[in-house]
């Protein structure tokens, strides 16, 4: 079971000038990338991300003018 040590990395990425916040979480394997959707942002996928991480990297995205990802 996913304990305390399952917390992820608060990173940042510009992109074509735009700041977008994501979530890693490690892993081993290929990358999985989540896309939060109806609003959320990448935290939606704490519960299930640290499940994942034993067969993915898995990285988390906060789109476009959600949480901490810029509006524009």
């Amino acid at each position: 079971m996913p304990g305390p040590m399952d917390l992820p990395s608060d990173q940042f990425v510009i992109l074509d000038g735009v700041r977008f916040h994501y979530l890693d979480w490690g892993g081993n394997g290929d990358p999985l990338l989540l896309l939060a959707g109806l609003g959320c942002t990448a935290h939606i996928f704490a519960e299930l991300s640290p499940h994942l991480s034993d067969q993915f990297r898995v990285i988390a995205l906060t789109r476009r003018g959600h949480g901490l990802t810029d509006q524009v």
